[in-house]
């Protein structure tokens, strides 16, 4: 496999949740954009606090005080989250910036998000017609696969991984996009024929890619037509989609949602519960099971494609 190496690095801006992330360390595979006003900073420290004085909370490896949340992963990075606004940022010694950039990526803009008021969803996104569908699910599942899968029935790639859910004046659920690449593991790249379009490993020495995807949804935000909730089919759930109870349905979103822990204390459960709530009556939810052998890809994403055109036709002619 041949993978091409990033560009040196200088200070750029990207789009991250919707909001325009001005940062000083190379976030790689993030989308980015035309250096404007940033909504949010990222900065590189030196001397972050190792404790937050009167934290009014704590975990295993964070700690809130007021708008501050201090995430410390030991031996990778100290990350301080403030006020929605700004990461600072001091990595560990001798680690790779790809390392830390991973966590800043993911757990520190998914407590900044959380902060802003957002709901961050462990999944990936595809455009569907004016709207899009995030395919939920543990790691390991196969989301990722199948967004990359669906690019070949003309789905533009909107996001991975990290969906950021906002609610908006008429109570409809809207999708920020969060990323230019998916991240693929090295079996997947093969088993979709990928090869070519292979950049770096999410971080050295590790068999998870940042792959270009073939086309990328460029509208800034679009409403959520359909949520699956992607599991393996075994003899207890045969391969099918089906649409969920509600109180399944919303209870499986916040179990899907980022970090449920610490976002309840960042924005109260109570929050994360009405913005799951609200999702599930705007949205319609589908358990989705599928067999995970790459033999079965091509017939899972052809029942997955029909099934979403379908609900994009149905909401148009509605």
């Amino acid at each position: 496999m041949t993978i091409r190496p990033e560009p040196p690095f200088a200070a750029r801006s990207y789009r991250i949740g919707g909001l325009t992330v001005a940062s000083a360390l190379a976030l790689p595979g993030s989308l980015e954009t035309e250096h404007a006003v940033a909504d949010v900073q990222i900065s590189r420290e030196t001397a972050l606090p190792t404790t937050l004085a009167e934290a009014s909370a704590h975990g295993p490896n964070w700690s809130m005080a007021g708008d501050r949340i201090l995430l410390d992963i030991p031996g990778v990075a100290r990350v301080l989250v403030t006020a929605g606004r700004k990461i600072a940022v001091e990595g560990a010694a001798a680690v790779a910036d790809a390392d830390i950039a991973g966590f800043v990526q993911g757990s520190a803009m998914r407590v900044l998000l959380h902060q802003r008021g957002l709901m961050t969803l462990r999944a990936s996104a595809v455009a569907v017609g004016d709207g899009a569908a995030l395919l939920c699910g543990p790691p390991g599942v196969g989301k990722s696969t199948l967004a990359a899968a669906l690019a070949g029935y003309g789905h533009d790639f909107f996001s991975d991984d990290l969906c950021a859910v906002r609610i908006d004046a008429r109570g409809a659920p809207i999708l920020a996009p969060d990323g230019a690449t998916l991240r693929l593991w090295a079996s997947a790249i093969e088993a979709l024929d990928l090869r070519d379009r292979c950049r770096t490993p999410l971080r050295p020495g590790f068999q998870k890619f940042h792959v270009e995807p073939s086309s990328i949804a460029r509208k800034a935000e679009l409403p959520i037509l359909a949520i699956y909730m992607v599991r393996e089919a075994d003899a207890a759930v045969p391969a099918g989609i089906a649409p969920l109870p509600i109180g399944d349905a919303a209870m499986l979103l916040r179990r899907n949602a980022h970090s449920f822990h610490l976002a309840a204390q960042v924005g109260g459960s109570a929050s994360l519960f009405e913005q799951a709530v609200m999702v599930q009556r705007r949205v319609p939810i589908f358990g989705f099971a599928r067999p995970t052998s790459f033999d079965a890809l091509a017939d899972t994403t052809a029942q997955l494609d029909t099934h979403m055109r379908a609900l994009d036709r149905a909401r148009t002619a509605a």
